[in-house]
């Protein structure tokens, strides 16, 4: 009897060990509130689901308002009723939260904004876009495009009272003042709901039967190829340009529609769920943590969707694998748990948590990759903004980059000017440009997000397979 006793431990204490390599044992609740459940949606709750799964005991309560936000609000309410430890919250809008907010605050729960900001300043953290920013580098880039070219552009917004539609919308309007022959002739609709875009842009294109269109720019990238193929069934419209925001790795999404030419360029608005799942960790540890915190982004046109839309179409299939796994686990362990066979039990669960396992480890690689990717994809950028005041020797054709162009140009021209030179630090860049050490840190690190090692040694690769020359003087 001892010794079945000992071998019934035997996969209980590989699973033990396996389960304490992932990550400590843990009793929190957290919450997470969706706003709505378009495909973004989804996939941040997929993404946040797979990430609480690296922490075991940690259990996830999630609501969908279903774009309602006074059944958003009672959903808030509940989970502060229900004691969660955390809240993650993605707001449906700008105002209107404050009440429930000062509530979880009193209740000493945190609250980690997602994607989406509120009026209220009583939340805890925030992890998403900078839309105002994301606004602004389509405008640039259209305005690249057009070359000077008189141009009419019609704006497909989300909804007016959300932030990414308000932000959206400032940003891009701000970079298109900047250009007399680019214009904004008109709003074809205000929705996130693609029935009501439909209805809208229809009505507008009904009461515009003579109005000029070169481009659309879609505050997403479903709400520009709904305008796409609204304009396409009125055969009036010739030779309109598509531009969006979101390039989910969908097969009907913005990364494939640029791959398919029917969108000529859009922004990468990442998910990122387990970096929501990490802030509340932070937080939850009392460890120090970044209250706003806004996720790069990339421009991507035809030029460079090999580049980023691999990488992404290959994580969300890995994140596919590892929640259909996780469910597997718990239907097996929600059937057998009540039946006296430990053995085999406890031998089935473990190959199924090893698998678990070995899926998430594949994932930090891959978005450990994907992040290299969108550096490299940076770096065009900058290489960009460098071939247009002709002092680097490229292809034309690659990437614009709005952001910070004089400070980051100086940066990149005193990397290329010692790329070669194996003692290249952050010491010699800061001697080259007159200024301390500690500045250029901070600089490359706000800039890139990734220290100034890691962008020498990319620059160096980049340089190299693209056979650059640099002629700095």
């Amino acid at each position: 009897m001892k010794k079945t006793s000992a071998l019934l431990l035997v996969p209980i204490l590989l699973i033990a060990m396996l389960l304490a390599s992932c990550g400590d044992y843990r009793k929190e609740t957290i919450g997470l509130s969706m706003a709505g459940t378009g495909y973004w949606s989804r996939q941040l709750y997929e993404e946040v689901k797979i990430a609480c799964m690296q922490y075991p005991g940690v259990r996830l309560i999630s609501t969908n308002a279903y774009e309602n936000q006074d059944l958003q609000e009672r959903q808030m309410d509940s989970l502060i009723d229900a004691h969660v430890d955390a809240i993650s919250f993605a707001p449906h809008d700008y105002d209107g939260y404050e009440r429930v907010l000062q509530r979880a605050k009193d209740a000493g729960i945190p609250v980690i904004l997602v994607d989406r900001k509120v009026k209220s300043d009583d939340y805890t953290a925030y992890i998403g876009h900078d839309d105002e920013r994301i606004g602004y580098m389509m405008g640039k880039y259209i305005a690249l495009q057009r070359k000077g070219k008189p141009t009419n552009i019609v704006e497909v917004s989300g909804q007016p009272r959300t932030s990414p539609a308000m932000d959206r919308a400032k940003g891009f309007h701000k970079a298109i003042a900047q250009y007399p022959n680019l214009h904004i002739v008109g709003t074809a609709a205000q929705s996130w709901q693609p029935d009501s875009v439909r209805a809208q842009a229809i009505q507008f294109l009904a009461t515009h039967p003579n109005l000029h269109i070169d481009c659309v720019y879609g505050h997403n990238d479903d709400n520009a190829m709904i305008m796409r193929d609204v304009i396409s069934q009125t055969g009036r419209y010739p030779n309109v340009k598509y531009y969006g925001i979101d390039g989910l790795p969908r097969k009907d999404g913005g990364l494939a529609m640029v791959q398919q030419g029917k969108l000529e360029a859009t922004i990468i608005s990442p998910t990122r769920g387990y970096l929501v799942v990490e802030k509340v960790m932070q937080i939850l540890d009392g460890k120090p943590y970044k209250r706003i915190t806004n996720l790069s982004t990339s421009i991507v046109d035809r030029s460079n969707i090999d580049v980023v839309g691999t990488q992404t179409i290959l994580m969300e299939e890995e994140m596919k694998m590892l929640s259909k796994q996780n469910n597997l686990i718990m239907r097996f362990y929600d059937k057998y748990k009540s039946i006296h066979v430990y053995m085999v039990l406890n031998a089935v669960i473990l190959l199924l948590v090893i698998f678990s396992f070995f899926i998430i480890r594949r994932m930090k690689t891959l978005n450990r990759e994907l992040k290299e990717k969108e550096l490299t994809v940076r770096l065009n950028h900058i290489l960009q903004e460098a071939v247009m005041k002709g002092e680097i020797s490229m292809p034309e054709g690659m990437l614009f980059n709005d952001a910070e162009t004089h400070i980051m140009t100086k940066l990149f021209e005193a990397i290329a000017r010692h790329i070669d030179d194996p003692r290249l630090n952050a010491e010699m860049i800061a001697n080259d440009l007159g200024v301390t050490t500690q500045q250029v840190n901070e600089a490359i690190m706000k800039l890139t997000g990734k220290p100034v090692d890691e962008v020498i040694a990319f620059s160096r690769k980049y340089a190299k397979k693209k056979n650059i020359k640099f002629n700095f003087k």
